[in-house]
């Protein structure tokens, strides 16, 4: 499995700089049976697929990272995030970050990378940034621009009449 997710490195890179040579493939996720879950109709489909994009992971849905060693799966970063109350609702139902639950030296680097990180870095950050991100990254398996965006993309989830509580078991 993980051989066939690395062929596909070449293919995965980011729509935010639309560079080739900016991959976003990390790694997979354990097999999922779309047919059973979801039936054959979606194999066909013209229309969008949203549904089975917001709900097809849950936590029980291990993921690996390509530099993890055999048997080191972990949530997707998105699951993780909400298990951990980063990312909460707030009185109106929208998705925010919340810094209160980020571990503190997250919640540090959370903030010196978006006093840092700027147009002059493009889409995706560099030097400071990059380093300040990397931080981030060690201690949550996310980086900041990820995690604000899987709040973001959490609120369609819920336009769509999901709940947290189907991403989280």
């Amino acid at each position: 499995m993980r051989d066939l997710v690395a062929s596909y490195v070449p293919y995965y890179f980011s729509d935010r700089t639309l560079d080739p040579n900016d991959l976003t493939l990390v790694g997979y996720s354990d097999p999922v049976d779309l047919v059973a879950k979801y039936g054959p109709g979606w194999i066909a489909s013209e229309g969008a697929l949203w549904d089975i994009y917001y709900t097809y992971i849950d936590d029980s849905v291990p993921f690996h990272y390509f530099f993890d060693g055999p048997g080191d799966p972990h949530l997707y970063p998105a699951v993780r995030a909400i298990k951990e109350n980063w990312i909460r609702l707030d009185a109106a139902g929208k998705p925010y970050v919340s810094l209160a639950d980020l571990p503190a030296e997250a919640r540090a680097a959370w903030e010196a990378f978006w006093k840092v990180y700027g147009p002059a870095d493009g889409p995706r950050p560099s030097g400071q940034a990059r380093e300040i991100e990397q931080a981030f990254y060690r201690v949550t398996g996310t980086t900041p621009i990820d995690l604000d965006d899987n709040a973001f993309d959490l609120q369609f989830f819920l336009a769509a009449g999901y709940r947290l509580d189907q991403l989280v078991k």
